[in-house]
């Protein structure tokens, strides 16, 4: 069940979730917290690498980073997942993406895939990589959030 925020403040926004990792999760929540309408896009069982990572989809820490936001289960391997995720993409104003630092190519390209169609939103990075060299995810994206989300640089 999801619980709707006393705060409205961000509440015109709409954020698309693509984080895995602590900060990145951490981040989004903040901004469900402050009203945005968030959607989480989760991979479906036996299909994400960090999947388990945080103790699985039912834990009380899965359950506190991901409040207030609503999920789709994407399979963003299969041609029809993908276009699904495109057209959520254009719809976002947000696109919060984490990941590890194992998976840093991997997050290049696809924030680049999603720059190509649609410049014009705001993307943040959050995860382990970015938390540990942040510089560098600044060549690629609008704000890196570091930690638990508590830091940023624009």
């Amino acid at each position: 069940m999801t619980h709707q925020s006393d705060s409205q403040a961000l509440r015109r926004f709409k954020v698309l979730d693509l984080s895995r990792v602590r900060s990145g999760p951490t981040c989004v929540r903040v901004l469900t917290d402050f009203g945005a309408d968030v959607l989480r896009i989760e991979s479906p069982p036996g299909v994400d690498a960090n999947e388990g990572g945080l103790g699985g989809r039912d834990t009380y820490d899965m359950i506190n980073l991901h409040r207030n936001k609503r999920s789709i289960t994407l399979n963003l391997k299969q041609p029809q997942a993908k276009e699904i995720f495109f057209k959520l993409v254009k719809d976002a104003d947000v696109i919060g993406i984490s990941f590890l630092t194992a998976m840093f190519d991997v997050a290049v390209q696809a924030t680049r895939a999603m720059q190509a169609r649609y410049p014009d939103k705001y993307y943040i990075w959050g995860g382990f990589h970015p938390t540990t060299m942040p510089q560098q995810g600044l060549e690629f994206v609008d704000a890196v959030h570091v930690g638990e989300g508590e830091h940023s640089l624009l």
